[in-house]
């Protein structure tokens, strides 16, 4: 049939593929599939919307069942997807693939060479995998128009999922739309992505305000904790591994390289979703967004990479997440790294570079452990760390009341040691695990100030999931806070005593693995409590000049609103002898500390290798309990510590 016209409101239903010259679908007319396959609609190859219009050229309608997603867990049922390369164990599935949308290019025996797939129409993937090995050479994919779920990965570039295995090489991603991710990667799927360009734009102004009215909730993603964003590049979900090498991967908003609703571990010490990053750059191109985000179980692994964002460079969240940098330079205009309801997990360092507009690590209400060595480190507001109690409004309607609790001693905290406690990770039982902050510096120089403003104890988090009331990621928005669709946020946390996943930050694992099983995260969240928390300090062979101090902590304003979120972290601090916030400072291997201001702390060690000065040589004003004290080598000090200079 070269022609066909379809009149007016007419319904006309496609029941087999169909080739034309000239398609015209008249105003308000309906086009649809028999139940439970859809009619896909290519002009030249290029996906389009089956909607009214006049279409000429090699125009084809592919009509095929719809598929079902490969993630697994709570994403497992959703049903819907289109795509063009519908691929599992015995090679593209032909019969449900819309071959029509991929042109100029090859595919025989588990590989599939150059040619491009591309979408100018809404909720269209370009491949779904749901199992098997494939080598995919020169791709080039573009997806115009928007997606609706990028956990079940509905409208995406990419999904993979079941136990496929993808290597991309020389692959190339152009996305431009709200939830139009790149890749979405879950199930066991292990994805290589070598030598690639990828790179996502978010939805316009004009685009939010259009979807909002048709799908409410699934137009844009406006984070309180720190940005603002419409499309994310990258999502992983399950217990996938995702390897990325000598490429570049940007995002406009949002955020470039996600996990999100990672499966619980059932051993402990387990890691069940991995990305590694290996000489790639990895950007937010826009205004806000984070550069990586771990969640849960997760291990995200840079070596000899570059982070760049104009917010955060990398969220750490809930559980053990944990990020590793080696040889690797992250800048952000805000922080270098926010941890979130982390416990254990952390970030470990080596021979890295990591600068920030303003604070360089935030830490509101959690406890990672953070690992630094030979790296060299800036903050634009000369704070290095910053421990203080969580400014996140979470689901709270009216917003968060910040700097209103007055400290009051808890009997129960030591200030001056390490604090313990019994504790339930996943659906562990752990028995001492550290609920402090701590910190390990070595071989570094280091210009710049520690905090830690923790006030009381503070109440557990209860949520209905992962991401708050609802389910997956499903945050409600009665605030105005602009909290819409799926978030890569709150969790809530404590800390570990025997080493978290992978042992203690770069080295072996350790501890006896407690019994028990997975659990999900939304229900670790409910059995996870938050205590006093000291900021335990130890500086290896490492040279520091600065303020290390128990403070109170002050924001701009009162309260954190959708007017005034842009305050939420933004923090002021004032030196101030500690209550429930100690402060313990370790100098080993030839440390110095040269105080540069009064540092309130509660345990101070210094070996016999170490020293405490002043910075113009004059000596050390040092008060233990009201008491005048000359810190020697050899000697640890604990009580109520003033260290100041003349």
């Amino acid at each position: 049939m070269k022609n066909l016209t379809i009149a007016a409101g007419e319904s006309y239903i496609f029941t087999e593929n169909a080739a034309f010259e000239k398609l015209v679908i008249g105003e308000g007319a309906s086009v649809s599939a028999p139940e439970g396959k859809y009619a896909a609609l290519t002009v030249d190859g290029v996906q389009l919307d089956l909607k009214p219009g006049e279409y000429t050229g090699d125009v084809k309608v592919t009509v095929v069942d719809y598929q079902l997603t490969p993630i697994t867990g709570k994403e497992a049922g959703r049903k819907d997807l289109e795509g063009a390369l519908v691929l599992d164990k015995d090679g593209v599935d032909e019969s449900v693939s819309v071959l029509a949308g991929y042109v100029d290019g090859k595919i025989e025996d588990g590989a599939i060479s150059g040619g491009r797939l591309v979408s100018h129409g809404d909720f269209f993937n370009g491949i779904i995998a749901k199992s098997g090995k494939y080598v995919i050479k020169d791709l080039t994919i573009e997806g115009i128009g928007h997606g609706d779920d990028d956990f079940a990965g509905h409208g995406v570039g990419i999904i993979a999922g079941g136990d496929s295995e993808i290597e991309f090489d020389n692959l190339k991603i152009y996305n431009q739309g709200i939830l139009r991710n790149a890749m979405v990667v879950g199930g066991t799927a292990t994805v290589t992505v070598k030598n690639s360009d990828i790179k996502v734009m978010g939805g316009t102004p004009e685009q939010i305000q259009e979807v909002t009215k048709i799908r409410p909730r699934k137009a844009q993603q406006a984070m309180i904790c720190g940005g603002w964003g419409t499309t994310r590049c990258i999502n992983l979900l399950n217990s996938p591994t995702v390897n990325f090498e000598d490429s570049v991967i940007q995002c406009e908003n949002w955020g470039v390289l996600a996990t999100d609703d990672t499966a619980a571990p059932t051993e402990w010490g387990q890691y069940t979703t991995r990305m590694n990053v290996k000489n790639c750059e990895v950007k937010i191109c826009g205004d806000h967004g984070y550069g990586t985000y771990a969640i849960g179980a997760a291990l995200t692994t840079f070596k000899d990479s570059y982070i760049f964002s104009p917010d955060m460079a990398m969220k750490i969240a809930n559980e053990t997440a944990k990020v590793t940098l080696e040889n690797t330079k992250a800048e952000a205009g805000r922080f270098a790294a926010m941890f979130k309801s982390n416990q254990g997990g952390g970030l470990y360092c080596k021979d890295s570079e990591l600068y920030s507009g303003r604070s360089l690590m935030i830490i509101p209400s959690c406890y990672p452990e953070i690992y630094m060595e030979n790296c060299k480190i800036r903050a634009g507001n000369n704070t290095i760390i910053q421990l203080y109690d969580s400014d996140d409004p979470g689901m709270n309607s009216d917003g968060k009341e910040v700097d209103n609790v007055v400290p009051v001693k808890d009997p129960e905290h030591d200030v001056t040691k390490e604090n313990y406690h019994d504790v339930k990770i996943f659906s562990f039982d752990l028995k001492d695990y550290c609920t402090d902050c701590r910190a390990t510096f070595k071989d570094m120089e280091i210009f710049g100030n520690f905090y830690n403003s923790i006030t009381n104890a503070q109440k557990p988090m209860m949520m209905g999931g992962p991401h708050g009331p609802g389910g997956p990621g499903q945050q409600a928005d009665p605030s105005g806070f602009g909290l819409a669709g799926k978030d890569d946020g709150p969790h809530s946390a404590p800390q570990n005593r025997p080493n978290p996943p992978g042992g203690a930050p770069g080295g072996a694992p350790g501890g006896e693995p407690p019994k028990g099983g997975g659990m999900p995260p939304m229900m670790a969240a409910m059995n996870q409590k938050n205590y006093p928390q000291n900021l335990i300090l130890t500086f290896d062979n490492t040279k520091l000049k600065g303020i290390i101090s128990a403070s109170r902590s002050k924001h701009a304003v009162d309260k954190i609103t959708s007017d005034t979120r842009q305050e939420i972290y933004q923090i002021y601090d004032t030196p101030c002898e500690a209550v429930n916030n100690g402060v313990i400072v370790r100098l080993t291997n030839g440390s110095s500390w040269t105080v540069w201001g009064r540092s309130y702390i509660t345990a101070l060690t210094i070996d016999e290798t170490s020293g405490v000065y002043s910075p113009d040589g004059s000596p050390i004003i040092m008060k233990v309990d009201g008491v005048d004290v000359v810190p020697e080598p050899g000697k640890t000090y604990t009580g109520n510590i003033l260290v100041t200079v003349r």
